[in-house]
């Protein structure tokens, strides 16, 4: 089974209320994303991190969750490109905000929403601009 499988075995736990057995499976798909991450190269490494940070996102971590999103960031030159509906860049600063949210520091969740809807407009994506609205408005 892969990471991802993993993972959504890990939410459907999670959903029906077996926290520590969703803790755990969620943790077998962050291990495997460390091996990951050590042999991703220059060009697949921002989406190997914002997967991570999503993994790291779901055991409530949130430091290192940002962490890894802020590491797509920096990596812009491959994923600031269109991806489906959205992109990589867009998706790390989004999910900054939603981890910040999660965290209660309310300012700089905002900080980052109102960063990624100022992006999708800038690049025509309106699914996330609707996303991050909502999200936006929750807070």
């Amino acid at each position: 089974m892969d990471a991802e499988a993993r993972l959504w075995l890990g939410r459907v736990y999670k959903k029906k209320g077996d926290k520590r057995k969703a803790k755990e499976k969620i943790k077998e798909a962050l291990e495997l994303y460390n091996k990951k991450i050590k042999e991703a190269d220059g060009y697949s490494i921002h989406k190997v991190y914002l997967k991570r940070g999503l993994y790291y996102l779901e055991l409530d971590e949130y430091g290192k969750a940002i962490s890894d999103f802020k590491e797509t960031i920096k990596r812009r030159v491959f994923s600031d490109r269109p991806v489906n509906h959205t992109n990589y860049y867009l998706d790390a600063h989004k999910y900054i905000g939603i981890a910040y949210m999660r965290a209660g520091n309310r300012d700089k969740a905002e900080e980052y929403f109102k960063k990624t809807i100022e992006l999708a407009k800038e690049r025509g994506f309106e699914e996330v601009i609707e996303e991050t609205e909502e999200l936006l408005a929750k807070l």
